[in-house]
């Protein structure tokens, strides 16, 4: 059973569900800068089941058709991304991921990669941008699909954004975080006008 409302109906409890599960694992430690990190990745798991709920056959002008399991694994793809990012950021803690690599946390890393990912995925969907036709809810203009992509690229710059506004102990980071956030930052135009 798939419908528009039902999706963003599952969407929301899964992220009202994963919140408060993220809460809990992050109780005592939870500041601002995790809060930042876990809402954005929350929002992009949450987006990923709405994606799979919404999933039926598409087609971009200019492109072509795209089956109904591609929508879905894309749709499940992002939330496992996200869901990966705020496992490193809930785990933080483990031995594993406090090891170095280049002079910077893994777990860091892991989560800068990943909300780098997500961030491509945003450029990837503005440069395709075209019209746009899902069966389950019908079609979106090129200036939608554009305006989606570049919004989903700017919410994952949140997370590094995150690294370099607000850590205060540790400049290694806070340059990792400034680094990667002007990288994505400059891809951005590139990927509009494509």
């Amino acid at each position: 059973v798939r419908g528009m409302w039902l999706a963003v109906f599952g969407a929301q409890l899964f992220m009202l569900g994963a919140g408060l599960a993220a809460a809990r694992v992050l109780d005592g430690r939870l500041n601002l800068q995790l809060l930042v990190r876990s809402a954005v990745l929350l929002a992009f798991a949450s987006l990923g089941v709405l994606i799979y709920g919404l999933a039926s056959r598409a087609s971009i002008t200019g492109i072509g058709g795209i089956q109904e399991s591609t929508v879905e694994l894309l749709g499940i793809q992002m939330a496992a991304l996200a869901l990966l990012g705020i496992a490193l950021l809930c785990l933080g803690d483990l031995s594993l991921l406090r090891r170095k690599l280049f002079g910077w946390k893994l777990g860091t890393l892991g989560v800068i990669a990943v909300s780098a990912v997500l961030c491509f995925e945003g450029m990837v969907l503005a440069s395709v941008a075209a019209p746009f036709t899902l069966a389950s809810i019908g079609g979106m203009r090129e200036s939608t699909m554009l305006l989606a992509g570049v919004l989903i690229a700017v919410l994952a710059m949140m997370v590094p954004a995150s690294y370099f506004f607000l850590e205060k102990r540790d400049m290694n980071v806070r340059k990792l975080g400034y680094a990667s956030m002007l990288f994505l930052f400059f891809m951005l135009p590139f990927a509009i006008l494509m």
